[in-house]
């Protein structure tokens, strides 16, 4: 081989090469950049790790909720405004309530149950106030206690969120005299038990409308009556009728369809429900007392998150009335207060 060819030859051979170590070098920057740009990501993603791999944070504290009806209308609501409460304080509830809907024994024994694993707080909307606060005071719960809906908040060594009823008693009394000056004859109606939330309205308005030299009768009506029933017992008895809550209320509007014109008497009462609000809408009913059960669950449960985080005793609240007639039913503020939002 010539020194010519074999310069060309070894000159290929050279190019050959480099051909072959090109790739090689290429592969080699690539991973030298991925393995660069991991390592930019890895201490970027160290940099910002509690934006994003935030941490498990506090334990939600553990509340249950010893309802007095599962499938009420206003027990549904409350249930609503409780779990938006414990959704905001991050909160875990547990909802619980009597078989037999106001069943004041099953729900003691409700209350019994817990003892078994004990919560950070227990709320109650007690079907029998006394009896409840009773045997809370004879065999207390270790835990922390909130009571919704009483009768009596100054004879109950525990918070309470509920309405404040001498003033619901006041403004209900204040709308009859207005409207029916010469009534001489009250009925006062409820379905709840003895000693629910609505005996403590009915004490003040029984005071108050006796103090006035009128004629005032209580009825604790049947479970099961009809609203014929109802209209049987009422005709030609009393000029007016208030229902202390809104089951009462309810039956007192519908007895009135069996009434003559002549015969039917002024309605008025407490207790939100759709049945009652088309009843305001119709004239059936002529004031409605509204309290926010939506308000009412939040609020309780808020103050029991609160509560616990700050290691201090829950704290009574008193959760504003609203008088609904057949003026302002329409309004939108009503209309929420009426018709919240229910899953």
């Amino acid at each position: 081989m010539t020194d010519k060819k074999k310069q060309n030859s070894e000159n290929s051979q050279a190019a050959a090469d480099k051909k072959k170590r090109k790739p090689l070098s290429n592969a080699a920057y690539v991973l030298l950049y991925l393995l660069g740009f991991g390592l930019v990501m890895s201490l970027f993603l160290y940099w910002q790790k509690d934006v994003f791999f935030p941490g498990a944070g506090p334990k939600a504290p553990r509340v249950t909720v010893v309802l007095a009806s599962n499938s009420s209308y206003d027990s549904t609501v409350m249930r609503q405004g409780m779990n938006q409460a414990a959704y905001d304080y991050n909160v875990e509830l547990t909802f619980t309530a009597p078989i037999r809907s106001g069943d004041s024994n099953e729900q003691i024994s409700l209350l019994h149950s817990e003892r078994l694993d004990i919560p950070e707080g227990v709320i109650i909307v007690p079907v029998d106030s006394i009896a409840v606060v009773n045997y809370l005071t004879e065999t207390p719960l270790d835990t922390k206690l909130l009571l919704i809906n009483t009768p009596d908040r100054d004879g109950i060594p525990y918070a309470v969120v509920g309405s404040d009823y001498p003033a619901l008693a006041e403004e209900l009394i204040r709308k009859i005299t207005q409207e029916a000056p010469a009534a001489r004859s009250f009925g006062i109606y409820y379905t709840d038990g003895k000693d629910s939330a609505a005996r403590m309205l009915e004490k003040t308005l029984l005071e108050a409308l006796k103090a006035s030299d009128h004629e005032v009768y209580s009825y604790a009506l049947t479970p099961g009556i009809s609203a014929e029933q109802l209209a049987a017992m009422v005709q030609g008895k009393d000029d007016v009728l208030i229902g202390l809550d809104g089951n009462a209320l309810r039956l007192l509007a519908e007895s009135s369809r069996y009434l003559p014109e002549t015969d039917k008497p002024l309605i008025y009462g407490r207790g939100v429900s759709p049945e009652n609000v088309d009843s305001i809408k119709s004239g059936t009913i002529r004031l409605l007392m509204a309290e926010s059960d939506y308000n009412t669950g939040y609020l309780a449960v808020a103050e029991m998150a609160l509560a616990i985080e700050n290691k201090r005793t829950p704290e009574s609240k008193v959760i504003a009335y609203t008088p609904i007639d057949r003026e302002n039913v329409f309004s939108r503020k009503n209309e929420l207060l009426l018709f919240p939002i229910v899953g």
